[in-house]
């Protein structure tokens, strides 16, 4: 068990979501989410460059760490949908920008 003094220093928080990158947690609302390796890199990636806008390509060498496949539209759709629904369906964290990707959004109250 790592000590909480430890993992305190590598936290993100907005509003109701608080990502612990160290001890790889993800709370929302209180409420412990289970993220897959990859959702919790996607998240990580954009939660720390808020507002900035990644096309799907970065995304994908980001947290795949490999060659670029033909279907990485899909790939990261895929990613995205799944990510979007373990934060809860009404989360407004991660937009797509048309055209280009995605970016990490802090919502207003």
């Amino acid at each position: 068990m790592i000590p909480k003094e430890i993992c305190k220093d590598y936290i993100i928080e907005y509003k109701n979501l608080i990502i612990n990158l160290r001890c790889r947690l993800v709370m929302v609302s209180g409420h412990l989410v289970t993220l897959y390796p990859k959702e919790f890199a996607m998240l990580c990636l954009l939660a720390n460059y808020p507002g900035w806008v990644f096309t799907k390509e970065q995304i994908y060498e980001e947290v795949y760490s490999d060659i670029l496949p033909i279907y990485v539209d899909n790939t990261i759709y895929c990613l995205v949908y799944s990510l979007r629904k373990k934060l809860e369906a009404n989360s407004k964290y991660i937009q797509t920008v048309r055209g280009v990707g995605y970016k990490f959004v802090i919502p207003e109250e």
